[in-house]
């Protein structure tokens, strides 16, 4: 099974993106900036060119630490031997607790916020932004994974599990879906919704350092990092003093350029 965790991976991942990009086109929330085509094909060639990036060191890394945890039983979990339902549940809630700082560092470490602000240089949203990640960041973000399963020890069912939530969970709050209010504020007590992700994406320095949460909003309600925008700033996305939208090479080169400015 384990062989086969990057195609059920890759098939989750593709499903929930043409469901929700197909109804996004007919229940938008916010007027296209630029041509959905458009969008669609830059940040698809995003997602291959990091798909032929990751293949080697998600063969080579994340699997092998993956078989290692379960067959040498090594890590949290597999010390405390609780019923099945338990540890996968522990394991999901360490991974989005987890994830909840990878991000949130992300924006405060500069080294790793030279990587992820290419991501923010979209000044629209939707369901292609979940594609716009620089293989930089991604190849950290695998590091990171190692550790985080070394230190629980999960099963390669609730890593999996986690993953294809948490790759749907991208796609749905970062999509121009429009909810109705009284539905999307009911969800948000629960998990990240597109209007909830919407302030993170602000050129408002405020809004975009916080909302940091992948799944569970509450996270940001432990740490003190949610907050809501109002309908102007949420019209206006992307990073401050940038008035052109960078080329492919432009942007995959971005975090090694020493004055980022320079390409604004």
């Amino acid at each position: 099974m384990i062989e086969a965790l990057p195609n059920i991976q890759t098939i989750f991942f593709v499903v929930v993106f043409v469901i929700i990009y197909i109804v996004e086109y007919f229940n938008s929330n916010r007027v296209w900036k630029t041509a959905r085509f458009k969008r669609f094909f830059f940040h698809t060639i995003f997602a291959v060119i990091n798909s032929i990036i990751l293949y080697i060191p998600r063969l080579l890394l994340l699997l092998p630490v993956l078989l290692f945890t379960e067959e040498k039983q090594f890590g949290f979990l597999n010390a405390i031997d609780q019923f099945y339902f338990i540890e996968a549940l522990i394991g999901f809630l360490f991974f989005d607790f987890a994830y909840y700082w990878w991000h949130r560092f992300n924006h405060t470490i500069p080294f790793l916020w030279r990587f992820h602000s290419v991501h923010h240089l979209d000044t629209h949203l939707d369901v292609t932004t979940s594609l716009r990640f620089h293989f930089g960041e991604l190849i950290l973000s695998l590091i990171y994974d190692v550790f985080l399963i070394l230190i629980i020890g999960a099963q390669l069912e609730v890593y999996i599990f986690y993953k294809i939530i948490l790759t749907s969970s991208s796609h749905f709050h970062h999509s121009n879906l429009k909810l109705p209010d009284r539905i999307n504020n009911l969800l948000m007590y629960f998990i990240v919704t597109p209007k909830f992700h919407t302030n993170h994406h602000t050129v408002v320095e405020t809004t975009r350092n916080a909302n940091y949460t992948s799944i569970l909003t509450i996270w940001d309600r432990l740490f003190f990092t949610y907050i809501d925008s109002n309908d102007i700033d949420r019209s206006n996305m992307g990073l401050e003093n940038r008035n052109l939208e960078l080329s492919l090479f432009e942007n995959l080169k971005r975090p090694f350029v020493r004055d980022q400015n320079e390409l604004t």
